[in-house]
């Protein structure tokens, strides 16, 4: 038939390759294609509604990262205030709060542990917003894994109260040390948001200098002032995840076909 087979092709049963002189043509007539105008449009219109949904998924997960800080730093403030008499910022750790040996430890702790899952779920929210906003897909997922694993960290810290060998959470939160860095990153080709990645980037290096001055670098911290540093180093490393969250639940709520 023209058509030449090599001998293990055809103990395979391979169909026959056409050789220099094929018996079959090689040229094929190609079908005309069809307009797809309806499909077309079914698909926007269907990609518009499913990022409608996504935005509306991730600008309800942005706001438990906008309530990360609102509920931690208002923890620090309202319970000693209310629920802790003699309670002294300056000398006594935040965990303090909510040792066996503080008045109230069940209010503190049951605070902490909401405050832990929103970070959860703010983390989710953060690595998803940063995906659609910037297109970086790892450095925002990294940033976004780092303050979901320090939420983990603080519910295990709320549900382990000190002195229990669990309230360090196996050293977990340190992982939010990395986040500004992730996040900073990730929005590096955003325009019009310059404070934002000056904020990123002081946040990374203010609040990686106070964690090593609270390891022990060069012997700053004091047993008469450890509260403060602590502190310190709390509205470094997390009062920044609530800004982040709020300019990217902006930037949605900007861009979401709704409001088109």
């Amino acid at each position: 038939d023209g058509t030449w087979r090599s001998p293990v092709a055809h103990l395979n049963g391979v169909q026959g390759a056409a050789g220099s002189n094929p018996a079959v043509p090689t040229r094929r007539k190609r079908k005309a294609r069809r307009p797809r105008i309806a499909a077309v449009g079914l698909f926007s219109l269907g990609s518009t509604a499913s990022r409608r949904n996504g935005m509306k998924s991730e600008s309800g997960l942005l706001k438990f990262g906008i309530a990360v800080p609102v509920i931690y730093f208002g923890t620090l403030i309202v319970v000693p205030l209310l629920l802790y008499p003699g309670y002294d910022h300056r000398t006594q750790y935040v965990s303090e709060l909510g040792a066996a040996a503080a008045p109230h430890p069940a209010v503190f702790n049951f605070a902490i542990i909401a405050c832990g899952l929103s970070a959860i779920l703010g983390g989710i929210g953060i690595a998803m917003a940063l995906r659609r906003v910037t297109g970086s897909r790892v450095a925002g997922a990294l940033a976004g894994a780092a303050i979901a694993l320090w939420g983990v960290a603080i519910v295990m810290a709320g549900f382990f109260p000190m002195p229990n060998e669990l309230h360090n959470a196996f050293g977990l939160a340190m992982i939010l040390q990395f986040a500004p860095l992730f996040s900073l990153i990730a929005v590096w080709k955003v325009e019009k948001v310059a404070w934002l990645k000056w904020l990123l980037a002081a946040v990374f290096q203010v609040s990686g200098a106070l964690f090593a001055m609270m390891m022990g670098v060069g012997r700053m911290v004091r047993v008469a002032d450890v509260g403060y540093w602590q502190r310190a180093y709390a509205v470094s490393s997390i009062l920044w995840v609530g800004v982040l969250a709020w300019v990217l639940h902006s930037r949605l709520r900007a861009a979401s076909p709704a409001s088109a």
